[in-house]
């Protein structure tokens, strides 16, 4: 995803709202530097499963509630 939609998305949040957020830049990994960066990330945007980060980001959440009611 490029920076600028990002950013364009975000904007329609309240700046004080509160996000789970994660990103990955190239840097983060060991790459071949004849990687096409660019080409790579729309690969995985279009294509990845996000449906086992989102089970489990609603397991932390859960997990943490079940925390907060044992307080």
């Amino acid at each position: 995803m490029k920076i600028k939609d990002i950013i364009k998305y975000l904007e329609k949040y309240d700046p004080n709202d509160s996000l789970v957020i994660a990103w990955w830049d190239k840097d983060f990994y060991d790459l071949d530097s004849s990687l096409n960066w660019a080409e790579a990330c729309n690969f995985i945007m279009d294509d990845l499963d996000w449906s086992n980060i989102t089970n489990d980001i609603e397991y932390a959440l859960q997990t943490f509630l079940k925390e907060e009611d044992a307080e």
